[in-house]
């Protein structure tokens, strides 16, 4: 499945705690994914509020277009994000997309176990995120992306490994730099992760550099769904 440009420049969604909306105008979609639940809220010209319930993959939107809303509390099983599009940026690009990548190593020395959604280096830049690139159980597992230019970058963002096995992602290094015996460090990522997150890191300075580069310090897999460099 892929993402689409709309979500990936103009999603800016944080969890409010367990799910509110209004009772106005709610329309319920099942079975998809919160990335798709949130993306559906992004084409409507009026949804604001978003509720996803992982036990039912039940999406449900608030599009009654008000400025405010009178919260009540539903299931707690059900998360509610807000969708902030003030913020919106049409001159952002994500310049990881399909460029040269590697990484420390293989699992299981093979770049199409389970149907072809892993384990290669590419699959961490090819726009989809059912797919995941993964290095062995090893120490300092790393994987990096030449954007092909100097950029300065905007925001990193990562998407977990889908299907299990979130918590791998922890003490995580995020670095940038004009080549890759010249990177310095944009940020620190304790973790531990979660199965599917989605995570948006800005550098504690400004940065510019060609390669982005992404470690753990210890020993674990590497597994990377998506790593976008927005610029």
């Amino acid at each position: 499945m892929y993402m689409s440009e709309s979500l990936l420049h103009f999603a800016n969604f944080e969890t409010v705690g367990d799910c509110a909306l209004t009772s106005i105008n709610l329309l319920s979609i099942k079975e998809i994914s919160l990335i798709q639940c949130l993306d559906e809220c992004l084409k409507k010209d009026f949804c604001r509020v978003v509720a996803y319930n992982k036990n039912t993959t039940e999406c449900i939107m608030d599009s009654s277009g008000l400025n405010s809303y009178t919260v009540t509390a539903t299931k707690s099983s059900a998360t509610c994000y807000t969708i902030d599009l003030q913020g919106q940026d049409d001159g952002v690009t994500n310049v990881a997309l399909l460029k040269r990548s590697n990484q420390s190593s293989l699992w299981n020395n093979t770049t199409s176990w389970g149907n072809n959604t892993c384990c290669s280096t590419d699959y961490a830049i090819d726009g989809n995120q059912a797919t995941f690139s993964s290095t062995r159980f090893e120490y300092l597992p790393y994987w990096w992306v030449d954007l092909g230019l100097v950029y300065n970058i905007k925001w990193i963002e990562i998407i977990n490994r889908p299907d299990c096995c979130g918590a791998r992602l922890q003490d995580l290094d995020i670095t940038v730099g004009p080549s890759l015996n010249d990177m310095s460090l944009c940020i620190h990522y304790k973790g531990p992760g979660k199965t599917g997150e989605h995570l948006v890191f800005h550098c504690n300075k400004n940065m510019s550099g060609q390669y982005v580069k992404v470690y753990i310090n210890g020993t674990n897999h590497l597994q990377l769904a998506e790593v976008m460099v927005f610029v």
